[in-house]
């Protein structure tokens, strides 16, 4: 999103870590409302009383930064949400017109059994899938804790995992080492950056798991 008034940063991206980009993006679109409104409050105040500029600048670049650090401050207390566990793998993206898209598979869910072989890992996927290569048959514990069945017949071409991402496991070759900075820290490092670049994002990409470093 992009905000013009006052010294306001001109962007804005968050990270679900422990909730669906669904239910980050609602969360987050409340809090940037009270955000926008408090800006809009603010250039009416300035507009009837021009001393206020200063305040109102600092204002906005505070608040903006608090809310992005509380945000991650709530993410990374919480549970992460995609990742395997005991009861099978979890999904992180599904594939555009895939088989399993057509199935109604969606981010957060669990394959738990494929063709009647519990999985837990990548291994079992595939190997589940080849005990029957002109037929799937799921079980797939849903985002309430309901085991859903589905089937599908498999035709030659189709992706070989039915078009599932799944969550990045210990064998990953890249990872983002993330932790949680103070709020003075937060902010301090955010000012000093934007007054070294204000076109900056601060966006953080992945790195080596052998070269990772914090990148909070």
């Amino acid at each position: 999103m992009d905000f013009h008034l006052f010294a306001v940063p001109d962007r804005f991206a968050e990270v679900a870590l422990s909730s669906s980009p669904r239910d980050k993006a609602r969360r987050s679109s409340v809090w940037l409302a009270c955000y926008g409104l408090t800006i809009l409050l603010l250039a009416l105040a300035v507009r009837f009383w021009s001393p206020l500029a200063f305040i109102a600048s600092l204002l906005c670049i505070v608040l903006h930064e608090t809310i992005m650090w509380y945000s991650r401050h709530v993410e990374m207390k919480r549970m992460p949400l995609y990742v395997h566990d005991e009861r099978g793998l979890k999904v992180l993206a599904v594939l555009p017109r895939s088989a399993a898209a057509e199935l109604g598979i969606v981010p957060g869910e669990i394959i738990h059994k494929v063709n009647g072989m519990p999985v837990r890992q990548r291994a079992d996927l595939h190997q589940a899938l080849r005990l029957n290569s002109a037929f799937s048959k799921l079980e797939v514990i849903n985002l309430q804790g309901e085991i859903k069945f589905l089937s599908r017949p498999l035709f030659a071409g189709e992706h070989h995992q039915l078009g599932l991402v799944l969550a990045p496991d210990e064998q990953a070759l890249y990872y983002v080492e993330a932790r949680e900075p103070s709020l003075f820290g937060y902010l301090s490092r955010r000012l000093v950056g934007l007054a070294r670049n204000p076109s900056l994002p601060g966006a953080a990409g992945a790195v080596p798991a052998e070269q990772s470093k914090d990148l909070s």
